[in-house]
């Protein structure tokens, strides 16, 4: 199957800085990124538009933060869609990425392989796999 993204991220606004550096990153290596912030536009239905950049990815990122595990919109819809979709296709597609030390994983993600984002010095190294993946 072809798809119009590689990677579509979620992730929380207040870890803007972080997601702006990781999108940045993956385009320069020829990753097509779906980001919120570059992707939607005025006057669009925001939903909807999300669904259809889930839909529209081979992967789907989800930056596991305290911040993101608060957020309603990452955590019950993005995610959820995301598991949906994946259950769907019958194949791996979410892929976590742990940006801050969390009490706990959501249940849904606990037994998923992560990479490691929580310190600088494992940022290269974390973006050398995720793009191998």
């Amino acid at each position: 199957m072809i798809y119009d993204n590689d990677v579509f991220i979620s992730y929380s606004r207040k870890n803007r800085v972080f997601v702006d550096r990781l999108a940045l990153d993956l385009r320069e290596h020829h990753v097509r990124v779906w980001l919120d912030t570059l992707d939607l536009r005025v006057g669009d239905q925001f939903r909807a538009q999300i669904e259809k950049g889930i839909n529209a990815s081979r992967f789907f990122c989800f930056l596991i933060s305290t911040a993101s595990l608060k957020s309603y919109y990452a955590r019950q819809v993005e995610l959820e869609m995301a598991f949906t979709l994946m259950a769907k296709r019958g194949v791996g597609f979410v892929l976590p990425l742990l940006l801050s030390d969390v009490p706990e994983l959501p249940l849904q993600l606990s037994t998923y392989q992560y990479l490691d984002f929580t310190k600088k010095r494992k940022y290269l190294d974390g973006l050398k796999r995720l793009i191998a993946r």
